[in-house]
């Protein structure tokens, strides 16, 4: 079953701000037209000492997966923090 979904961030060194968007639907129908999907809008910034992911959810659909899971690669050692709005 699917039951996780993770999104491989990779910030960049020092300062910066990078935006993406993750999509999901049923993949079966065309529910999609009536706002059943996820739309996850995602910003991460970091500095020297962190690395900060702000998310946010529209779209009525509820993947099989829950929430999405921000994850680092294992060298990051800067502290993520991560808000869901």
């Amino acid at each position: 079953a699917d039951t996780s979904r993770e999104l491989l961030l990779f910030p960049a060194p020092g300062a910066a701000t990078t935006r993406g968007q993750v999509y999901a639907d049923d993949g079966h129908t065309h529910a999609w037209r009536e706002g059943e999907y996820c739309l996850v809008d995602w910003e991460m910034t970091s500095d020297a000492t962190t690395v900060r992911v702000v998310l946010r959810t529209a779209g009525t659909w509820e993947p099989t997966w829950g929430e999405i899971q921000p994850v680092l690669p294992a060298w990051e050692t800067r502290e993520l923090v991560i808000e869901r709005l």
